[in-house]
C-alpha cells in the first residue's frame, strides 16, 4: 500500500503569568504536514517493510523562554518566527524462523528555523537556520526475540537496543547546551505454563546515563536522566 497524507494542526494561544510584560498574550501556532509513505509485506507475510517521508511547515512557533532579563518570576511563552522539519522513517521486520523474530527501525529528522527572530528585550535572538531543540538528527532501534521450550514449557528471550542522537536543549543559541547521544539496551526472558508465567528482566543493560533534557535556566537548573540499570522478576497469573 502507498499513501499520501496532508494534515493541519494548531495549539491555542494563552496568557503569560508575568503581568509586567509589554504583551502578555501569545497566539496560536500552526503546523502543516505533507507525508508520503508505504506499507508492504513480502515472502507470504514473513517480511514487512514500512516507511514514510515527510515535510512540516511550522508558523508562529510557541516557545517558553526562561531569562531574568525578560522576567524575574517565571518562564514565559513567546511566538517565534517559522521553521521547517523534514525527514524520513523506515522499519523492517523479519520472521527468520518459526522461533526467531528480528526487526529494526531508523528515523532521520532535520528541523531548523526559516526566519530571524529577536526576543522583546533585544538580547536573545534566534537567527534563521537555528536547529530546533530536542530534535535528534538520527534515531534507531533493533529487536530480537527467540522462542523455545524449556522442559516442555514455552519460554523466550528478547533483546532490544535503541539509539538516540544528540540534540540541543534550547532554541536560543546563546543559552543552550548540547545533549549527548545515547544507546540503551534492555533484556527480558521468561517461561510460562497454562495461566501463569515468570519473567526476568534487566533494563538499561549497560548502565548508560542518558541526558533526556538539560536545562541550565536560572530559576531551577535541571538535568533529566534515565533510570540506572534495574533488574527483577515478575510473576503473573491469568484468571
Amino acid at each position: 500500500m502507498v499513501y499520501f497524507t496532508y494534515s493541519e494542526g494548531y495549539r491555542p494561544g494563552g496568557l503569560n503569568r508575568d503581568p509586567g510584560l509589554p504583551s502578555q498574550a501569545w497566539v496560536p501556532d500552526y503546523l502543516t504536514n505533507y507525508e508520503f509513505g508505504w506499507k508492504t509485506t513480502w515472502q507470504d507475510g514473513r517480511l514487512r517493510w514500512n516507511g514514510a517521508a515527510y515535510f512540516m511547515d511550522w508558523d508562529d512557533i510557541q516557545y517558553t523562554v526562561y531569562s531574568f532579563s525578560l522576567s524575574a518570576c517565571c518562564g514565559n511563552v513567546y511566538n517565534l518566527s517559522t521553521a521547517e522539519i523534514k525527514g524520513f522513517e523506515t522499519d523492517v521486520s523479519l520472521l527468520a524462523s518459526d522461533a526467531l523474530m528480528l526487526s529494526a527501525a531508523v528515523a532521520y529528522n532535520e528541523g531548523e528555523t526559516t526566519d530571524d527572530f529577536v526576543l522583546p528585550n533585544g538580547l536573545l535572538s534566534v537567527p534563521d537556520g537555528t536547529e530546533l531543540p530536542n530534535v535528534p538528527e538520527w534515531k534507531g532501534n533493533v529487536f530480537a526475540r527467540y522462542e523455545f521450550n524449556l522442559s516442555n514449557l514455552p519460554a523466550y528471550w528478547q533483546l532490544t537496543m535503541s539509539y538516540t542522537g544528540g540534540s540541543w536543549s534550547e532554541i536560543v543559541p546563546r543559552t543552550r547546551f548540547k545533549q549527548d547521544s545515547y544507546t540503551i539496551a534492555n533484556f527480558r526472558a521468561g517461561v510460562k505454563k497454562d495461566s501463569w508465567g515468570v519473567d526476568f528482566f534487566v533494563n538499561n543493560l549497560t548502565d548508560e546515563v542518558a541526558e533526556f533534557y538539560v536545562q541550565p535556566r536560572n530559576y531551577e537548573p535541571t538535568v533529566v536522566t534515565n533510570r540506572p540499570r534495574t533488574y527483577g522478576v515478575r510473576f503473573y497469573q491469568r484468571f
